[in-house]
């Protein structure tokens, strides 16, 4: 289960990141 939320805090990151808010 560790890993499917990782795969799915990734995609957040990804969306995040050009949104221009912390990923942290």
């Amino acid at each position: 289960m560790a890993d499917d939320s990782f795969e799915l805090f990734d995609l957040r990151v990804e969306v995040v990141i050009p949104e221009g808010k912390p990923i942290y």
